[in-house]
């Protein structure tokens, strides 16, 4: 049997495929029609049935646990339950959000669905009106996670380990798969941020955060803006998701930045003190994001075929910020 890694992605997903059939009765889907959606940080499809779609999600090998997609899910059925901000996780049939799986030649090790939002992702040119809603979507975002009661055993990412390369084995191995002039740009970067992170690390300042609410995890649906894949979930001072959600954006600390926070605003109040550190941590991310197209391209074949292009972008992205910024 060849090597996960090896395979082109037609491949790995014909394998994926059969080992759905196992688990997918439990969320009585057995009969399912699969329809490949993505193949990125995890896999995913669109579940047909005679009783609506579903999103099955298949965790790759080596992020989240069980344990903390289990606790993902608890903060994103809490949201759908109080705001219908996210989709609704589906339970299986006894009860479960998250089913383990283990099938040789096959690097996944869970599997969780949820119910079909219908709606569109964002396009790239977004209104002034967009933006605003995209402000007030994340402020509500917020809101409900800093009033929600955190579970016991309850487990998610700090993202100063996680996204701005905190020292330790994996992010400084990681960091070598970036080309040298690429690190020569973003060494400087990843260790202003790291001292960044930590001068807000107070209660006050760190929140439960989306961590990924870019435009491809916003959903136009016909009940208004909603937020979809939660994966990346963690904690984080508040600023990072205004970061994020603007950082592969033309100017993106500029004038849509500004439009953005008006909508912000309209629901909670922002902390003004973070807003100085926008543009050194919009270069954080992009940094960020150039270090994990890396990392994937090592076993997805997706990114392999496209990595020097996608980080050829970001460095030059985070240039212009940089640049703007001095």
């Amino acid at each position: 049997m060849k090597d996960w890694a090896d395979l082109p992605v037609s491949a790995q997903m014909k394998r994926m495929r059969r080992a759905l059939k196992d688990v997918l009765p439990k969320w009585g889907l057995g009969t399912a029609r699969l329809q490949f959606v993505f193949h990125g940080e995890n896999t995913t499809f669109r579940a047909h049935t005679p009783r609506g779609s579903f999103l099955v999600r298949v965790h790759r090998l080596g992020y989240n646990s069980p344990e903390q997609t289990e606790s993902e899910l608890a903060w994103v059925e809490a949201l759908h339950h109080d705001t219908r901000l996210a989709p609704k996780p589906k339970r299986t049939r006894d009860g479960e959000l998250v089913v383990r799986l283990d099938v040789p030649g096959v690097e996944a090790t869970h599997v969780c669905v949820f119910r079909w939002v219908e709606g569109k992702v964002l396009g790239p040119r977004m209104s002034a009106d967009t933006l605003r809603r995209t402000g007030e979507l994340m402020a509500r975002l917020h809101e409900h996670a800093a009033g929600w009661k955190i579970p016991r055993g309850f487990k998610r990412h700090d993202w100063e380990k996680m996204a701005i390369f905190a020292h330790d084995e994996k992010n400084d191995r990681d960091w070598q798969l970036l080309p040298e002039t690429h690190r020569r740009v973003f060494a400087p970067v990843r260790e202003e941020a790291i001292r960044v992170v930590r001068s807000l690390s107070g209660q006050k300042d760190t929140g439960l955060l989306h961590a990924d609410l870019h435009r491809m995890n916003i959903l136009r649906t016909p009940n208004g803006l909603a937020a979809i894949d939660f994966d990346d979930c963690g904690f984080a001072p508040w600023v990072y998701d205004a970061v994020v959600a603007v950082a592969y954006r033309k100017d993106p600390s500029g004038e849509c930045f500004d439009t953005m926070m008006e909508g912000y605003h309209r629901v909670r109040e922002f902390p003004a003190h973070q807003l100085k550190f926008v543009p050194l941590l919009i270069a954080a991310r992009l940094a960020s994001v150039s270090v994990w197209v890396s990392a994937r391209a090592r076993n997805n074949a997706f990114f392999r075929s496209r990595v020097d292009e996608i980080r050829g972008n970001l460095l030059k992205q985070a240039c212009g910020v940089l640049d703007n910024k001095s």
